[in-house]
């Protein structure tokens, strides 16, 4: 299976050992101290395996000092319970239990008439009472209300970045450099928890240093995989041991054997909503094709696809960053070429992919070399504010409502917390024909961006 079975070392001292289920799932390892045997002048180490740690499953691991129960969302954890509870003597008899059959057909009678007469549900009972509580309660330690639970804060690439306890106190910070290795690694508090689930929320293996990604390991420090890709044929122009075609940044490997992008999930549900609402719309208009809302609705949902569609197609990089507060924009950065959409809320990401929409068809550009935008003018403002308020009427500030977007207009309004936001908006229209600084966005191989270095 291309597994790493064990491992040993003099320099720090430490071996263990893995297994592995059926499906090439780790289930068990164990670890240990290597102690010094010197014969005939040579000196041989042999680890004595004394720590073990079971992994139940992908929610449970067990180890010598308790267990440890996982929660996730979405398929990212976030959350961590240290417990030490566990059941009493599993051989110690349960008492029988009986099912008056006579009375359960009563029940059940009584059931089907009241649901004919209006009552949608059934409820069995069995032995006059809740099983939990007259059978299996009984039989466990009482919960300790004290066991503790850590959260996890996650980038987006699901690298926890922060561990909190239930109060919310801040008990580990991490920070990682691009392809992983631990660039800060603070702890608040030594004798509470700390996670071994790190960059991208694998396990990071304290006796060699890997990260268990689970088809193989990840070797961070050399930004390397110590095995062969198990998919290696559908990425033939990739060496096997690379992690994400050398872009950590944007691509997460779920496993170690595929590449995702980090916000494709996230792009696809929304495409998946913008389309379904575009059908809807569609129905809806061809039942009254003078419904001026449906046809703007319409409009504003097809221009919405056609900018997805082509950011989608481009070779431009763009990622998402959704906030819960803060300013919404559209940003380039110089050293990672990438654009990112910051926004809040679904009519805010609509906006700003009408700007990426914009930076597409030549319409915006951005400075290579500081990342301002270049061309950024009221006419691009005013087509991703019709678009947003032919979706979300009530969502557009009622200053620039009913398409009146204009200089005046968009310095009227507050932006966050920035009251003059647009103050430096070009007020003439300026697109991929328009000289800017002396040169023009068409220009540019890829019609995007302007180098002002070049500027005459």
């Amino acid at each position: 299976m291309n597994k790493r079975e064990s491992f040993s070392t003099s320099c720090i001292r430490l071996g263990a050992y893995y297994n592995y289920d059926a499906s090439g799932e780790r289930n068990l390892k164990l670890t240990g101290q290597t102690i010094e045997i010197t014969q005939n002048g040579q000196s041989v180490y042999s680890p004595v395996l004394d720590q073990q740690t079971l992994y139940a499953s992908a929610l449970v691991t067990v180890n010598d000092k308790g267990y440890t129960k996982h929660y996730f969302e979405e398929g990212k954890r976030i959350c961590s319970k240290i417990g030490s509870g566990e059941l009493q003597n599993v051989n110690q008899k349960v008492d029988h239990m009986e099912m008056d059959y006579e009375a359960q057909r009563s029940i059940q009678t009584e059931g089907i008439t009241n649901t004919y007469e209006g009552c949608m549900e059934i409820t069995p009972y069995i032995n006059n009472g809740n099983l939990y509580d007259n059978i299996i309660k009984k039989y466990e330690y009482q919960v300790n209300s004290g066991e503790p639970i850590f959260y996890y804060h996650s980038d987006h690439l699901g690298s926890a970045s922060y561990i909190t306890d239930s109060s919310g106190a801040e008990t580990q910070q991490l920070v990682y450099l691009p392809f992983g290795e631990d660039w800060v690694d603070k702890k608040y508090n030594t004798g509470q928890f700390e996670t071994p689930y790190k960059f991208n929320g694998k396990e990071k293996d304290q006796e060699t240093g890997y990260n268990n990604f689970g088809a193989r390991y990840y070797y961070d420090w050399a930004s390397i995989w110590l095995s062969v890709d198990p998919m290696s044929d559908k990425y033939p122009h990739l060496t096997s041991y690379n992690y994400c075609e050398n872009n950590p940044i944007m691509l997460v490997d779920p496993d170690g054997r595929d590449i995702d992008p980090a916000n494709k999930e996230e792009w696809n549900d929304k495409k998946r909503m913008i389309s379904l609402e575009f059908g809807l719309a569609f129905r809806k208009y061809e039942q009254n094709k003078n419904d001026k809302n449906a046809k703007d609705k319409l409009a504003g949902l097809s221009s919405v696809l056609l900018s997805m569609n082509r950011m989608e197609k481009s070779e431009q990089m763009y990622s998402l960053n959704k906030r819960f507060n803060g300013i919404n924009r559209t940003t380039y950065d110089p050293k990672s070429k990438k654009i990112t959409l910051h926004f809040t809320s679904m009519e805010m990401f609509i906006h700003e992919v009408t700007h990426g929409g914009q930076v597409e068809s030549g319409k915006l550009g951005y400075d290579k070399t500081t990342g301002n935008p270049v061309a950024f003018d009221v006419f691009d403002e005013k087509e991703a504010y019709k678009v947003q308020e032919a979706l979300y009427p009530y969502s557009v500030p009622d200053e620039i409502r009913d398409g009146n977007v204009n200089y005046e207009s968009l310095n009227s309004i507050k932006v966050g917390k920035e009251s003059n936001f647009y103050q430096n908006i070009e007020t003439k229209e300026m697109n991929g024909n328009t000289i800017e600084n002396g040169i023009k966005l068409k220009d540019n191989p890829n019609n995007l961006f302007i180098d002002n270095r070049k500027k005459k």
